[in-house]
């Protein structure tokens, strides 16, 4: 497997800083450069989504069988995700 399919830390030791290796459409100063327009909005929902998920519901995690194919995109773990008892 590629080094882009386990986690290795030191694969990026030698960085040297260029935006667009880790956001397709670059990272950093979204007045410097093309940037998704639906970006900002996207990061709010998601923001919003984790911290219901983290602070605001109570849920159980049953056995389920997270693994993703690495051959489908975007990918969703084989049994989806489930949840349980949500209050």
């Amino acid at each position: 497997m590629g080094s882009a399919g386990r986690f290795d830390p030191d694969r990026f030791r030698g960085w040297d800083g260029d935006a667009y290796d880790f956001i397709p459409q670059g990272g950093g100063d979204h007045h410097a450069g093309h940037r998704c327009p639906g970006e900002r909005i996207t990061i709010e929902l998601m923001k919003r989504a984790v911290g219901i998920l983290t602070g605001a519901m109570d849920y159980d995690v049953p056995d389920q069988d997270l693994r993703v194919s690495l051959r489908r995109m975007p990918t969703l773990p084989a049994s989806r995700f489930v949840i349980a008892n949500v209050k």
